[in-house]
């Protein structure tokens, strides 16, 4: 009932309201109205006041009262900011809007209603809109806000792990100079105690680089054993680490190498960390880790032999020995293992156990092969094997025992050296048409094999793998020789480089079926053409013909091309690799120098046919050439004799000045490089040869290319006495290095007594007795200390940044040294602003490569000679804008 009543008092309400407005809208009663009241203002008003609330009754289905709280904090205006905002909606229309001059008196009413309602109604809705605006500015400012405050928080994230990394390099260079003093000179006890317990507390990227430097530390000082006081006291650092790391395997290992190694040794100890190790380690490391096993068997070979005397006594120790031998066998090839610690003059008593157990070896069940194999591939054994089960050998005094060592290095990244020809006078290097090529074959970088291509042959990666599958290959190189020479020479491709592609691809013809085939039938000859990417040439004859080989070698030529206008920066060494892995995997696949041989068979293909080819070399050395003056026929001359006559340039001499003693003598050299033959131009076969080797000048013969062309010739010469370590150049580093000992003298001008074994600038690990080749060139004005000082420096700089020990091979050259030694006359060892260098392992092509680096990247170096091939690097600090050169 009262519902609806109430609905009957709305409508009556809204019939009411409807009522009186079409009598306001329909004109104003002029005699009811006083004067002062304003018709068209009431209507405005009115009608502003009906839209605002018809706004607010539309929009949220309910009017809302005026409301204030009782302590009148909150106040709520309801309907009346409704009928506001509808007022002022009205007369904010009716001020833009205008109306049309003929518009009745009733007409103009109703246009001023609607403009109220109009108005009072759309007030409310633009209000909103600009709230909805505001309200969305403010939403964006805080997303803003929260996003910056993110940043930030981000950003203070990455001060705090700078920070922390700072914190680790200082507590990382903290720990290591204490780790060095330790290892060269020992702490006392506190000391040495508080070092280790700071590096069980240390961060493991502190830890990783102390374990890295001490096991190289380790490594370069158990051969020697005048070093072996060194290595014991590396046992301390490694306790540290194992403290730490409980169940990491390598720290177990290189605590047991070092004991031993130790003097004297703890061979028990030794044996019980090389257990753990091998526990921690499992059977899918084992592989990568066979000399743990190694190492074992040899701790416990030493252990027999130091308790009694070689014979053995216990069946179960020698069960023991034997397994570690087979699991050596197994994971690395034992037999390989023996004659690399031979080939590097390291001593094993390995081959003296085997003999003295050879009889029960050969009864037992799992070892009737293994003997015969060991006494059959590891040379110069026959007259041990001879020796009688259980006799001491007697290339060895038994009453001494065998020397401790860890075993045979593993394989490590090394450039293969190019092969120097014979100097006996007979023999051209490579066809003037592979000149570019020979040569930068013979500097190409390589590591050699994979362990997965090696293992074809039961080998592990390395330079010795390849050379030792070139080496097994060599008889049917040899047969097939002229060949390779015949088609390299109209390609310009070197023969090496061609042999060694046939042994990679086919081992020279010796794995390809009875019909020349191989890789499931689709490649044919000792190249392996694939009929899927090319029409086979000859492919129904001999795999080995010369219509083959042309084929694969245009397919190899073409590839040089290519790789060289996709990569016109890169130098030739690695334009020729890139070339060489292209005939693996194709063009498109050579991106980068050092990834130049991933994703071809092996991740090794370049590397290995480099490391085959610059083993081949000297097996295809041309027949000699016989040259003959136009006037009067000569013999061919020696290279000696070429050489005597080089050497009596002392300053550039022109062309057109070269007596005929010299210009035979150049013809001769120039004729067994094939650059000339009879009746050539001369000059231009020797501007071809000083192209070749980066020189200037090709109208001049000089000191400096006289040097290379007796190098190109294989010819020794005393140039090379600094350029290259001697026989004398310090292969390790000086125990004594940073003391006041040795030689003393005084510094011109300072009047300071110097050391031979002195730092030059402290801290800085060059003395003045490896800049000065053992005091014996001394500085004689102020210049050349300042500029020896100044050289330090910068070499303190480059040694820091390649973190390894490096040999100095040549410093302070003062006259006339410098041009009895074959020095130009302004080289920058004369005032002291040169070293040449070379990282402690020399033949290392990483550490190298890596030496380059950082000398390019040092601005303060200003001169960087690159003379890998001869065992050195050359850095100085010349005057002028940055050069950089070959040897």
């Amino acid at each position: 009932m009262n519902r609806t009543l109430q609905i009957y008092k709305t409508f009556l309400l809204g019939l009411f309201i409807g009522l009186a407005y079409a009598l306001l809208v329909s004109g104003p009663p002029d005699a009811v109205l006083p004067e002062w009241f304003q018709y068209r203002v009431f209507i405005l008003t009115f009608s502003g006041v009906v839209g605002g609330i018809l706004y607010t009754v539309m929009l949220d289905g309910k009017i809302e009262m005026p409301y204030m709280s009782e302590d009148g904090r909150d106040l709520q205006i309801g309907i009346l900011g409704d009928i506001l905002l509808g007022i002022s909606g009205a007369y904010l229309l009716d001020f833009v809007t205008d109306y049309p001059s003929d518009t009745s008196l009733s007409n103009f009413n109703i246009l001023l209603a609607a403009k109220g309602i109009v108005g009072g109604y759309g007030a409310k809705a633009l209000l909103n809109m600009a709230l909805e605006k505001v309200l969305k500015r403010i939403h964006r400012m805080e997303t803003v806000t929260q996003e910056a405050v993110q940043k930030k928080q981000e950003l203070s994230h990455q001060v705090e792990e700078l920070s922390d990394q700072n914190q680790s390099l200082t507590e990382s260079g903290e720990l290591i100079d204490q780790v060095n003093l330790q290892v060269n000179e020992g702490l006392p006890s506190r000391q040495l105690a508080d070092l280790k317990q700071r590096i069980r507390s240390a961060s493991p990227d502190v830890r990783q680089r102390i374990f890295g430097l001490v096991k190289e530390m380790r490594s370069m000082s158990w051969r020697s054993q005048g070093l072996r006081n060194r290595t014991t006291r590396t046992i301390p650092i490694f306790e540290a680490l194992v403290a730490s790391d409980e169940r990491y395997h390598p720290y177990h290992a290189q605590l047991a190498f070092a004991c031993k190694d130790a003097v004297p040794p703890e061979l028990d100890r030794a044996i019980v960390e090389l257990d753990r190790a091998i526990e921690l380690r499992g059977e899918q490391e084992q592989a990568a880790t066979w000399k743990y096993e190694l190492n074992r068997a040899i701790a416990r070979i030493e252990k027999e032999y130091s308790e009694t005397g070689g014979v053995t006594s216990d069946p179960s120790l020698r069960e023991a020995i034997l397994k570690d031998l087979l699991a050596v066998t197994r994971t690395h090839g034992l037999a390989q293992v023996i004659n690399q610690a031979e080939a590097e003059q390291i001593p094993t008593p390995i081959m003296e156990w085997i003999v003295r157990n050879q009889d029960w070896l050969r009864s037992h069940p799992d070892t009737r092969n293994l003997i015969n194999d060991v006494l059959r591939t590891v040379p110069g054994r026959n007259a041990i094997a001879a020796a009688p089960s259980g006799q001491v050998s007697p290339q060895r005094d038994a009453g001494n025992g065998p020397s401790v060592q860890s075993g045979p290095p593993t394989s490590g990244s090394t450039m293969s050296p190019p092969p120097s020809p014979p100097s006996d006078g007979g023999v051209a290097v490579q066809p003037k048409t592979a000149n570019r090529w020979a040569l930068a074959l013979a500097q190409a970088p390589t590591n050699g094999a994979s362990d997965r291509t090696a293992s074809q042959d039961g080998l592990s990666g390395g330079l010795t793998a390849s050379h030792k599958m070139a080496e097994r290959d060599l008889p049917e190189v040899k047969r097939l020789a002229e060949r390779f020479r015949q088609v390299g020479d109209r390609a310009g491709i070197p023969p090496a480089l061609i042999a060694a592609i046939a042994s990679r691809e086919s081992r020279c013809g010796r794995v390809l079926d009875a019909n020349g085939r191989g890789d499931h039938g689709n490649a044919f000859g000792i190249m392996q053409v694939d009929q899927r990417y090319h029409t086979q040439a000859g492919s129904d004859g001999d795999p080995a013909s010369l219509e083959h080989l042309s084929q694969g070698v245009g397919i190899l030529a073409d590839g040089l091309r290519q790789v060289e206008a996709n990569h016109s920066d890169w130098e030739d060494p690695y334009i020729l690799r890139g070339a060489i892995a292209a005939y693996n995997f194709g063009v498109s696949n050579v991106r980068t120098k050092a990834g130049i041989d991933e994703g071809t068979t092996g991740d090794d293909y370049s590397s290995d046919v480099v490391a085959r080819a610059q083993f081949f070399i000297p097996h295809l050395l041309l027949t000699p050439v016989t040259v003959s003056d136009q006037n009067n026929g000569q013999a061919v001359w020696s290279v000696e004799r070429i050489a005597e006559t080089l050497q009596t340039v002392e300053d550039a001499i022109p062309i057109d000045e070269w007596d005929e003693a010299m210009a035979t003598a150049i013809k001769q050299g120039l004729a067994r490089l094939y650059l000339w033959t009879p009746g050539a131009d001369l000059k231009q076969a020797w501007a071809v040869f000083k192209q070749s080797i980066y020189q200037s000048d090709p109208d001049y013969i000089g000191p400096g290319s006289v040097r290379l062309l007796l190098d190109a010739l294989g010819v020794d010469h005393p140039a090379a006495e600094e350029s290259v370590p001697a026989e004398d150049t310090p292969t390790q580093t000086n125990p004594d290095a940073g003391s006041q000992t040795g030689t003393s003298k005084h510094l011109p001008h300072y009047n300071q007594l110097v050391y031979e074994n002195e730092y030059i600038i402290a801290g800085v690990p060059l003395t003045w007795g490896e800049c000065t080749k053992g005091m014996s060139r001394w500085p004689t004005q102020k210049l050349e200390v300042d500029n020896g000082r100044r050289l330090a420096k910068v070499f303190g700089e480059v040694r820091a940044a390649f973190g390894e020990p490096l040999i100095i091979t040549s410093g302070f050259r003062p006259e006339p040294i410098n041009r009895r030694v074959g020095g130009v006359s302004n080289s920058q060892h004369v005032p002291f602003k040169a070293l040449d260098i070379r990282p402690l392992r020399s033949a290392n092509n990483e550490g190298f490569a890596r030496l380059l680096q950082i000398l390019r990247n040092n601005p303060k170096v200003v001169g960087i000679g690159r003379g890998q091939r001869k065992g050195f690097l050359h850095m100085d600090i010349r005057d002028g804008r940055r050069v950089e050169w070959d040897y």
